[in-house]
């Protein structure tokens, strides 16, 4: 009987569709906004469809994460990467037609605002279920890899989108949201084709222990101020780029993706060599954290060239927040 392969191989399907979803997120939140003007969109109305999709999120991933112990990780992550396909491929169909005037832009609005709420409300168990299956694809000791794997797939997904943006995102966006749909529903069939089932991963009553949520609440508090910063620094370096330095849409676009290409570099640098180099307690490597990202936010924010605000952003690395959090939680 042949051996079972090893969780790193099992994974390799899922890992290559959360990479690909990632990549199309963060084409998404690099193009849009200066995009949305073009598409006769205000400032306002762009950031409340980027808005929507977080607070989607927020509500339906708990559903997604107890659908997927109720009918197992598989199913749960083909729905969500189905989901997570039609978004772009949509978005692609209803830019294209506003650009070429066929729809009013309240329309092109409104049913961008409907792509992106159902794609999010349909997608949300991505990330719960990937989770699941990598803790119950793992035994104790590979948990903390197989979590690294996952944060890998997003940070390389990362990178990709923002290299994407940089390349084609401000002169052919709706080709570029149809390739990245395209790549996602290669990831779907990877999942559906090579993807196991894992056999779940019960803990029992002996390894079981209370949830603290006093003990949780600094960190959860870290995570949530170092994401909101890095959302709005997503969502405004391209308008930065069009108001602050005089470039036209094509070019904040192709920009923007290079400045948080290096950003998504930076983080995936710090995340898989300098922390493990520096081996800090969680509590120095998250103030470390914070005032690398104090400094480097305050010179991005007062940078008078590109050139500064792109040495800022690569030095900031704010995701590394993550990893400073699962460090804590070990």
């Amino acid at each position: 009987m042949p051996a079972a392969p090893s969780f790193r191989v099992a994974a390799l399907p899922m890992l290559f569709a959360l990479m690909a979803n990632a990549a199309a997120q963060a084409f998404t939140l690099v193009v849009l906004p200066p995009l949305g003007r073009s598409l006769g969109f205000t400032d306002i109305q762009t950031g409340a469809l980027l808005g929507l999709s977080a607070l989607v999120l927020l509500v339906a991933a708990p559903i997604g994460g107890t659908l997927s112990e109720s009918f197992g990780r598989k199913p749960v992550l083909l729905v969500a990467l189905a989901a997570a396909s039609a978004g772009p491929a949509l978005s692609a169909l209803v830019i294209g037609a506003r650009l070429n005037g066929a729809i009013t832009a309240m329309a092109a609005l409104g049913l961008l605002f409907g792509i992106r709420f159902l794609q999010s409300a349909f997608a949300a168990g991505l990330l719960p279920a990937a989770q699941a299956f990598m803790a119950d694809s793992t035994k104790a000791e590979q948990r903390a890899e197989g979590m690294g794997l996952l944060g890998a797939a997003y940070g390389i997904g990362a990178v990709a989108g923002a290299a994407c943006a940089f390349a084609i995102g401000g002169t052919a966006p709706v080709a570029a949201f149809a390739a990245l749909s395209a790549t996602v529903t290669a990831g779907f069939l990877a999942v559906w084709t090579m993807l196991r089932e894992p056999a779940p991963n019960r803990m029992n009553a002996m390894e079981k222990t209370p949830l603290s949520l006093t003990r949780l609440l600094p960190n959860l508090t870290v995570t949530f101020l170092a994401i909101t910063v890095y959302g709005i620094v997503q969502h405004v370096t391209a308008r930065r780029l069009q108001d602050g330095f005089g470039l036209d849409v094509a070019n904040s676009i192709s920009r923007a993706g290079v400045t948080l290409m290096g950003a998504a570099l930076s983080m995936a640098l710090v995340q898989t060599f300098a922390l493990r180099w520096l081996r800090w307690p969680a509590t120095r490597l998250m103030l470390a954290g914070a005032g690398v990202a104090l400094v480097v936010m305050t010179v991005a924010a007062t940078a008078q060239s590109f050139s500064r605000q792109f040495r800022a952003h690569f030095g900031s690395g704010p995701q590394q927040y993550r990893e400073n959090i699962q460090l804590a939680l070990r």
